[in-house]
């Protein structure tokens, strides 16, 4: 059984993750971390979670108050 499948809280994609940041620092330090840094490491992720992700663009088109869009009427052009 991994470390993170003790985790209930965390979602299947949050342990995904989790485990890549322990096999990213295990290759950075060249052996598994201990305990405390897998501790450490674990804090952080659950911390970053918890930031707002700045949104780029909103999903979805807020109308104002007033103003109404202009529907199709079908007129052909001349030609």
């Amino acid at each position: 059984m991994s470390q993170t499948e003790k985790l209930p809280a965390l979602s299947q994609y949050e342990r995904f993750v989790l485990e890549s940041l322990y096999r990213q620092a295990a290759e950075e330090a060249g052996h598994p971390p201990n305990a405390q840094a897998r501790q450490r490491i674990r804090e952080e992720y659950i911390a970053s979670l918890g930031k707002d992700i700045p949104q780029t663009r909103p999903y979805r088109r807020h109308k104002k108050p007033g103003i109404r869009r202009r529907h199709f009427t079908g007129n052909r052009a001349v030609p």
